[in-house]
């Protein structure tokens, strides 16, 4: 069995110091949300995850989830392919329709658009 940890803080250093330590404590992943307006989750997992990268070496990090909805899919595609190459191909990359209105109106989208 494989136990990964949900990342929160309200500051990216929280979520540094956070995944340092579950992966010194043993923790085999760990996960950030994409959220936008809020002080509690990133808005830009990927590059969190890219930073946590540089200060862990074995944990898998992975984004739980991506609102596929709020991104064009090449761009996406390329953001989370170098996360990958930068963390020698832990990412984990979690993708979905995404379900809080306040998401997709802080970026101008309509929910109803995203299928």
């Amino acid at each position: 069995m494989r136990i990964g940890i949900l990342g929160a803080g309200t500051s990216f250093e929280d979520h540094l110091e956070t995944a340092a330590l579950a992966e010194e404590l043993g923790f085999d992943g760990f996960f950030l949300p994409e959220h936008h307006q809020e002080a509690f989750w990133p808005s830009a997992p990927l590059i969190t995850l890219a930073g946590i990268a540089a200060r862990t070496n074995r944990i898998r990090l992975g984004t739980a989830v991506t609102v596929m909805g709020l991104h064009n899919p090449v761009r996406l595609a390329e953001e989370a392919a170098t996360v990958d190459v930068l963390s020698g191909g832990r990412l984990v990359l979690g993708i979905g329709l995404g379900y809080q209105e306040r998401d997709f109106a802080a970026l101008g989208v309509d929910r109803r658009s995203r299928v």
